[in-house]
């Protein structure tokens, strides 16, 4: 005899519709078809920055995975992030949950979770409430400083001169893996002179040519590390310039479609390094027009 037969017709009933809830409630998505809701297409927070020097006011970038869309908070820490339209998300429109973080280099990282239907927000999901603010604290803490001597801090332009940096860094609470550029064990081989006003964003790259990348290892007592760089004639043009160590933290890593996102790779040496955002203090370099 078939089992089915042999089910009187409100038992079959209760089977169907108990097998028909499991489906349901085992795909991803996180919507029924008979909810109705509200969508947005922003949302708004503040990012706290739990650092050693408070006049700094530090930027972090925001990036949402499941788009790979990214922009950067405002000074302070506030942010307020809007979607691309449906249509420029993938499939026309997202539908799900997604991951958002918030990175600053020499920074711990953090995130939260967004919910979102049709390429839109859903809010009072996830981490926002009902008007689109994050309600979970969103803390960045430093994990070490960065302080930057540039000697001598005025160049002229289209002589060849020498360029001492030293750079001076100290771990908070625990220590820290540091990717870099040297020769020696105290020494740092590679570097950017960062034009602060040029409109085109570009950087100059220095490095030593007997230099190989090393990791080290650095605690709260401050360590420095120095080099020397050539400046040749007619290298760099006239203006004002910030010179940016390469660092890169061992941990603490984003995923690396964010820092693609930003322009580079993880643990990259060049130009690209620029784009990355960074808590650093000093560094300034001035190349003077010839009297």
């Amino acid at each position: 005899m078939i089992l089915s037969a042999a089910l009187n017709p409100v038992v079959r009933r209760a089977i169907c519709c108990i097998v028909s809830w499991l489906i349901v409630g085992c795909t991803e998505n996180p919507f029924t078809n008979t909810e109705t809701f509200q969508s947005h297409s922003s949302f708004s927070g503040q990012i706290q920055f739990n650092q050693s020097d408070t006049t700094q006011m530090p930027r972090a970038y925001i990036w949402m995975e499941a788009l790979d869309f990214g922009t950067f908070s405002e000074i302070g820490g506030a942010f307020k992030l809007s979607l691309p339209s449906p249509s420029n998300q993938p499939g026309g429109g997202f539908t799900g949950s997604s991951n958002v973080y918030f990175y600053l280099a020499n920074f711990s990282l953090d995130s939260i979770r967004v919910v979102m239907h049709k390429g839109e927000l859903i809010f009072e999901r996830g981490s926002l409430n009902n008007v689109g603010q994050v309600e979970e604290d969103i803390v960045l803490n430093q994990l070490f400083s960065v302080d930057i001597s540039a000697e001598p801090a005025f160049f002229t332009s289209g002589f060849e001169d020498t360029l001492d940096v030293s750079v001076t860094l100290s771990a908070f609470a625990d220590s820290q893996a540091i990717w870099t550029m040297a020769a020696t064990t105290d020494d740092i081989s590679s570097v950017l002179l960062w034009q602060v006003d040029s409109t085109s964003n570009d950087a100059t790259f220095l490095r030593n040519l007997d230099a190989t990348e090393q990791l080290r290892i650095i605690g709260e007592t401050p360590v420095t590390w120095h080099g020397q760089f050539v400046i040749a004639p007619q290298l760099i043009d006239i203006g004002e310039y910030r010179v940016l160590p390469h660092l890169w933290v061992d941990g603490h890593r984003p995923p690396d479609a964010l820092i693609r996102k930003l322009g580079t790779t993880f643990r990259a040496y060049d130009e690209s390094f620029r784009f990355l955002p960074f808590l650093r203090n000093g560094g300034k370099l001035t190349i003077l027009e010839p009297k």
